[in-house]
């Protein structure tokens, strides 16, 4: 590491504060045995970025980026005076930025669709039981907070491959100037890069991608569109860190007496993203186009190649993690702000099933917002109230 670069680093970390931190691990999508190793150490994190190849002096554009993404413009200037002792123009480096645009608020009535495809049985392998038991509470939970939200909420069941490319273009195909975002909840099996449809057969993500492209799906042009996939991205597991026993609590999923543990991995379900990102091509006139695939948001419920976690009763880790957070959380802050949330509170589950599993979600984040807001009309425990529903007694939607 040279000396300027080194010095750097060294002062972006004196002003990098914890939340920070949290948000960089999240958005960088550091699994989660990497980022016990990190905790709250600014200096670490960076070293670790650029380990990772994902800064790198001779590319200081991607810590410009990357200081954007976290809303701390305060410490471009350390970049920007690093680039200049190196002759590199900081006026190139602005034009290949993402440019945030203001607050976005996610309202209307109904403010988008919010499509669900949950996927629960599946034909057997090898006479294996493959059924997803406890997507039903997912179906549950995604259905009520997205009513609450505002959103038209169109469930489908039990997709094939077919079927769900058929769901998602039927929507792609709405007029939607009269929405301010769309939804997409994915619930299945899945592997890396690709989910199943219930016949086995895979569907890329960049073909869900491609089908909402800004230049495709022109009335969800320049308004947010958030995935959240419930579905494994491989084989790797994730067995965190050994640590001093403590006491069960109800962030630990074991299986169901009926369960089998040595062969049923019903818990357990796959799926991954590919990596679509190449590398780019500067374009002296990029400035003057619109990118095609922009203000897509996607949440993982594993870090790339890794399994996500199903439990047969309360659902999985991430949908149940997301719905809480929204419902409790989502008057008062912003989408990114509530993922970190989400990450915090799957980061502190822990799996009994086969061995103690641990989880990170990963995000993909390429919206053009500094912030995104949803904008329920009231609490979600007076919406419930309104619908006749009762709610849980742990349940902590505020009033």
């Amino acid at each position: 590491m040279d000396g300027q670069w080194k010095q750097l680093l060294l002062t972006l970390s004196k002003h990098l504060e914890e939340k920070n931190i949290k948000h960089l691990v999240l958005l960088q999508g550091i699994p989660a045995r990497d980022a016990e190793l990190i905790s709250n150490n600014s200096l670490k994190l960076l070293q670790y970025l650029e380990q990772s190849n994902k800064i790198h002096p001779e590319n200081p554009d991607a810590l410009l980026k990357m200081l954007s993404s976290i809303e701390r413009n305060d410490l471009k200037k350390y970049v920007k005076t690093f680039m200049t002792n190196r002759g590199i123009s900081t006026d190139v480096a602005d034009t290949g930025m993402k440019v945030h645009h203001p607050d976005y608020i996610i309202k209307g009535s109904p403010c988008g669709i919010c499509l669900i495809i949950s996927n629960e049985v599946f034909p057997p392998k090898s006479g294996r039981n493959f059924n997803r038991y406890g997507t039903l509470v997912d179906e549950k939970s995604l259905e009520d907070t997205f009513n609450w939200l505002g959103f038209a909420v169109d469930l489908r069941k039990n997709c094939t491959r077919d079927q769900i490319l058929q769901a998602l273009k039927d929507v792609a195909s709405k007029d939607h100037r009269m929405y301010t975002a769309f939804v997409c909840c994915i619930l299945t099996h899945g592997d890396k890069g690709e989910v199943y449809g219930t016949d086995w057969k895979p569907v890329q993500l960049v073909e869900i991608k491609k089908l909402f492209e800004e230049g495709i799906c022109k009335s969800l042009s320049g308004k947010p569109k958030i995935y959240f996939i419930q579905a494994c991205r491989g084989d790797g597991q994730d067995f965190g860190f050994l640590k001093p026993p403590v006491e069960s609590s109800d962030q630990t999923s074991q299986p169901s007496d009926e369960q089998d543990v040595g062969q049923n991995f019903d818990d357990f379900h796959t799926e991954a993203e590919a990596d679509v990102k190449a590398n780019a091509v500067r374009d002296p006139a990029a400035h003057r186009k619109a990118v095609c695939r922009t203000n897509f948001y996607f949440v993982f419920p594993s870090a790339q190649g890794h399994k996500a976690i199903l439990d047969k009763t309360k659902g999985s880790w991430l949908i149940s993690s997301i719905c809480s957070v929204l419902q409790q959380e989502a008057q008062t802050l912003n989408l990114r702000d509530m993922m970190v949330k989400v990450n915090d509170k799957i980061s502190d589950m822990e799996s009994n099933l086969r061995g103690r599993y641990k989880a990170i979600p990963e995000i993909e984040d390429n919206l053009d917002f500094e912030n995104v807001y949803f904008m329920p009309s009231m609490s979600y425990r007076k919406y419930c109230i309104s619908e006749g529903e009762v709610l849980p007694r742990d349940n902590g939607a505020n009033e």
